[in-house]
């Protein structure tokens, strides 16, 4: 019998300016791997990145 690994993935973005800093930190001090977004969300949509909302 094969056994299957269970990779859960979870993804969290934050767009505030300074609050989104205070968020990555506090993420990254438990472990959490945390990329910032160059330019903020207006530069991700300026450059064609797609969004959405719930």
């Amino acid at each position: 019998m094969k056994k299957i690994s269970l990779i859960l993935t979870t993804v969290a973005l934050f767009v505030s300016g300074g609050r989104s800093l205070k968020a990555a930190k506090l993420l990254a001090a438990k472990g959490i791997v945390v990329y910032n977004l160059a330019g903020g969300i207006t530069e991700w949509q300026n450059s064609g990145g797609a969004t959405t909302k719930e």
